[in-house]
């Protein structure tokens, strides 16, 4: 998801003459963002993102929510995300909504400062929050990308960064799953026991949080072939 400039006072009057619609206005319950060093060894380069989900709830249902807006304010820089394209993740009773994408044309980390974060039904109704957004020095992040290899039915990961997570995939690139490695080695089989419709084969690319308060690194991605 790439950046957009706009006339701040622009976009505010579209949005507010929106809401001038009745409906009871959506509530966004929580709020998670991260900026990602990517290294993205399929293009063969590193870029920064930003994984920005929110926890919504809609008191006319979740399908009646159409348009979420990442907005930078002073940089005059905003993201649209509505429902065709924000990646929707259920856990339990729980639903998020977002983009793990989020990014500058160059791969360059987001400028540090306040981002509101906007939420729209389609009734033009909306509700926003805001959050601060910390530099991310890239130099620094390069150090703790993790180290990967994949060996026969075992995948061996190293690093500085701790503890890392496999983020699953199946041949086609469609996501099945996350799954914490405990002790920097995942056996392969526990996998395919736990998801058996990766036996043909599969992705993957490996996380890893920074000590710095939303911050994380990603490699990959990798394959495994039986």
């Amino acid at each position: 998801m790439r950046a957009r400039l706009l006339a701040a006072g622009l976009l505010a009057a579209s949005l507010l003459l929106l809401q001038a619609c009745v409906g009871k206005p959506p509530e966004i319950l929580r709020l998670s963002w991260q900026t990602i060093l990517v290294d993205d060894r399929e293009q063969g380069l590193a870029y920064v993102c930003l994984s920005l989900f929110v926890r919504p709830n809609d008191p006319d249902g979740l399908d009646d929510l159409s348009e979420l807006y990442l907005i930078n304010d002073r940089e005059q820089l905003y993201w649209a995300l509505d429902s065709s394209s924000w990646q929707r993740s259920t856990g339990g009773t729980e639903t998020w909504i977002g983009s793990n994408g989020i990014r500058l044309p160059e791969g360059s980390p987001l400028p540090a400062g306040e981002y509101r974060v906007l939420l729209r039904d389609v009734g033009g109704s909306s509700t926003e929050q805001t959050f601060r957004l910390l530099a991310f020095s890239v130099k620094q992040a390069r150090a703790f990308l993790p180290q990967v290899a994949v060996r026969g039915r075992a995948i061996r990961i190293s690093g500085k960064a701790f503890p890392f997570q496999l983020w699953l995939y199946d041949r086609d690139g469609r996501y099945v799953a996350v799954r914490a490695v405990q002790g920097g080695q995942q056996d392969v089989d526990e996998l395919l026991a736990a998801h058996p419709t990766l036996a043909g084969g599969f992705r993957f690319r490996v996380y890893a949080p920074l000590r710095q308060e939303h911050a994380a690194v990603l490699s990959g991605p990798y394959t495994w072939a039986p």
